[in-house]
């Protein structure tokens, strides 16, 4: 291309800071190697022949092309395009850590394709562990596995559902012992066996043990019962920005059921997106 441009092989070496038999050498390996002149020797100089100019063509798409690839691969190296794949807790996703680290990521690398999958948090962590989600938020009842890494963002709490029409909402000497005679809506042990076991240990300890009528498979269809009379029901406290008009949140007296909500990360996942994404989520924790 220095050649074809200043048309002379002295003028080429002075541009190119090299010495001028170098220059001449590379033309003439070329030469041999496209098996044909490239330029018509002058007197006073060079000039691009048909071959040349089909060649000059082809190298300028080429050299584009390396420079496009050197800057995809610096993006890349940055965390600025790619894919993450994350799995969330519904409850995790109205308010908080979840939307803030999402927008913010967004803003900052919008080439990055970011796949969001509502997912229980059992089936989260298991599909961290096999690489199938870069990560997930999602609450953690137990100890991690040892290959994975979490932060801990927030804690919800477990509060009581109920009709509105109890008029229950300003009670504040409500307690487990008050509501043995009550119907329940209990969500489905299959959807979240541990923190199932974890609320109802809590609940017995307290003294009820509850009736339930029906389940649900998870809060949003309990919420939906108990709006509708059903029964009462436990729910998860981040449901507050979503309440259902003809339902009422009652915190319980002596009774406290903490759900630590986490971003999970399988460790060793050395993904540049994921690591700037990490680096925002660590400026949205809640506690």
């Amino acid at each position: 291309m220095a050649v074809a441009s200043e048309e002379h092989m002295r003028r080429a070496a002075e541009k190119l800071r090299v010495a001028q038999p170098a220059i001449t050498r590379q033309i003439a390996d070329l030469e041999r190697e496209v098996g044909s002149p490239l330029f018509e020797r002058l007197p006073r100089g060079l000039r691009l022949n048909a071959s040349g100019t089909a060649l000059l063509a082809e190298a300028r798409k080429i050299l584009a092309n390396v420079d496009s690839a050197v800057f995809k691969a610096q993006r890349a190296a940055r965390g600025e395009v790619g894919t993450l794949r994350f799995g969330f807790i519904e409850s995790a996703a109205w308010v908080g850590a979840f939307p803030r680290a999402v927008q913010a990521y967004r803003a900052r690398a919008p080439m990055v394709t970011l796949e969001l999958l509502p997912m229980y948090s059992r089936l989260q962590l298991s599909a961290i562990q096999v690489g199938e989600l870069d990560g997930g938020f999602c609450y953690i009842f137990e100890d991690l596995p040892r290959d994975c890494r979490s932060l801990q963002l927030r804690i919800d709490r477990v509060l009581l559902a109920v009709p509105r029409r109890y008029g229950w909402r300003k009670r504040k000497d409500l307690r487990l012992t008050d509501l043995c005679d009550e119907p329940f809506v209990a969500i489905q042990r299959a959807s979240a066996p541990l923190y199932v076991d974890l609320l109802m240990q809590a609940v017995v300890a307290g003294g009820l043990s509850p009736h339930f009528i029906q389940e649900a498979v998870d809060e949003t269809t309990m919420l939906s019962l108990v709006s509708a009379g059903i029964g009462l029901g436990f729910v998860n406290s981040a449901n507050e920005g979503r309440k259902p008009q003809f339902v009422d949140f009652v915190h319980l007296r002596q009774f406290d059921v903490q759900l630590p909500l986490h971003f999970v990360w399988r460790d060793g996942n050395g993904s540049p997106p994921l690591r700037q994404f990490v680096s925002i989520v660590e400026r949205q924790v809640d506690l």
